[in-house]
């Protein structure tokens, strides 16, 4: 298991870290023997905008640490995660700062799977963008994780597929690449029932679960959760996929 927390994910997953340490006796998620290794990642070749090259530190300055240790969470800051000085940034299509992206997915993936190894450790991953789940999921992979599954929690699905003629973040591809057979990452790919995407709007939360969005259906529409608190969504999903995965 990994977590990664980006701009759109933190508020919820702070909000959430009383709520599932209390309910640890019920789920695998809050095992009081679990240690969460934070580790940051300043990194922003693969983000629509610049700026989360320094959200680790930022995360850190607000206390993110503390309030997981508060909320009964054992974790251990390892610091961050040593990335290179000279990636590429252009806008050439159809992937932008691309082999950027690829880069830093295999730096983040060495450091991953080294904690992966360790028993009960849970690599945290702070900053970044949306498609370094593919270097996570790289790193389960590589640890030899079993019955892999993926719980995306995001603004959107993020599954546009790449276009010759427009240049897009590698964040916006971040599902596309785990699903779709391309030149961008070897795999193995996920097939779709190992990805459960929970997508915020406005005004509800979508849940595809096990289900691609171009495979949905008139028929097949994707279980809307109401708005509720941020504790109260992520808490929620977490329940969810721990039903899948049992």
């Amino acid at each position: 298991m990994t977590t990664q927390i980006t701009r759109r994910t933190f508020a919820g997953m702070c909000a959430a870290f009383s709520a599932l340490a209390a309910e640890s006796a019920e789920t695998k998620f809050g095992s009081r023997d679990r240690v969460y290794d934070i580790f940051g990642v300043p990194f922003r070749a693969g983000s629509l905008y610049p700026g989360t090259e320094n959200d680790a530190l930022a995360y850190r300055q607000a206390g993110l640490l503390e309030w997981m240790r508060a909320a009964g969470v054992h974790a251990i800051d390892r610091g961050d995660i040593p990335i290179p000085s000279f990636l590429p940034h252009h806008n050439i299509p159809p992937v932008r700062n691309w082999p950027a992206p690829r880069i830093v997915w295999d730096y983040v993936s060495e450091h991953v799977t080294q904690s992966l190894k360790q028993p009960g450790r849970v690599p945290l991953l702070v900053g970044c963008d949306c498609s370094i789940v593919v270097g996570t999921v790289q790193a389960l992979m590589q640890a030899g994780s079993k019955n892999l599954h993926v719980l995306y929690i995001d603004g959107d699905f993020d599954d546009a597929a790449p276009a010759g003629q427009v240049s897009n973040s590698a964040a916006s591809f971040a599902t596309w690449f785990l699903t779709n057979p391309s030149p961008f990452w070897p795999g193995p790919l996920l097939t779709y029932s190992q990805l459960t995407i929970a997508a915020g709007a406005s005004d509800q939360t979508h849940l595809a679960s096990s289900l691609h969005p171009s495979r949905l259906q008139k028929s097949e529409e994707p279980e809307r959760v109401p708005r509720q608190s941020a504790s109260w969504r992520v808490s929620h999903r977490l329940r969810i996929f721990s039903s899948i995965s049992t």
